[in-house]
């Protein structure tokens, strides 16, 4: 998993989790053009269309460790 940083562009082939609904009732609402996504353990705020990352939250999404 690549560790996101700020005005980072995500190639397409880039597995992102979509947000599941009751973590974004919890988050604040975003326009339109920007969206929430998990990337291993990190919160990203995505730029749709330019495929950036805005900002990102590190350890916002604990994983298990196999």
């Amino acid at each position: 998993v690549l560790k996101p940083d700020v005005h980072f562009r995500f190639p397409q082939a880039l597995e992102m989790a979509t947000m599941p609904p009751t973590i974004l009732g919890l988050l604040p609402p975003v326009p339109a053009e920007l969206e929430y996504r998990i990337v291993g353990e990190y919160l990203v705020l995505r730029d749709v269309g330019a495929a950036l990352i805005i900002d990102f939250i590190p350890r916002a999404v604990p994983r298990k460790k196999r």
